[in-house]
């Protein structure tokens, strides 16, 4: 649905979930991520039917 639509879209879930959607939709097999991780970003970007994976990192600190 997220690439028929073909529109912008914000995914958000959970460190086993989030990774492997990315995944899915560029078609490697990306891990769960570890659950003190809170800097990741996937930005999945699709030209012509072709996936392509940015992984980026935000400045966001988790004081607990």
């Amino acid at each position: 649905m997220l690439i028929d639509r073909k529109q912008d879209a914000l995914v958000v879930g959970h460190s086993y979930t989030t990774g492997v959607l990315a995944g899915l939709l560029v078609e490697e097999e990306i891990g769960d991520i570890d659950l003190d991780i809170y800097d990741r970003i996937y930005q999945v970007v699709f030209y012509k039917k072709c996936g392509r994976l940015h992984l980026l990192h935000s400045s966001f600190v988790c004081n607990e």
